[in-house]
């Protein structure tokens, strides 16, 4: 049980790592966009 956890928390953290720069560039983008729909609005 532990193995298999600690396994799945090895993948789960490669995983993470691996689309840390996709997950970055995504919320910079939704940020940009909130910013820009900000401006308009006002």
């Amino acid at each position: 049980m532990t193995r298999a956890l600690q396994k799945s928390y090895k993948s789960f953290s490669f995983l993470f790592l691996l689309n840390w720069d996709s997950i970055l560039f995504f919320g910079a983008t939704a940020l940009a966009m909130f910013g820009c729909a900000y401006l308009i609005t006002m």
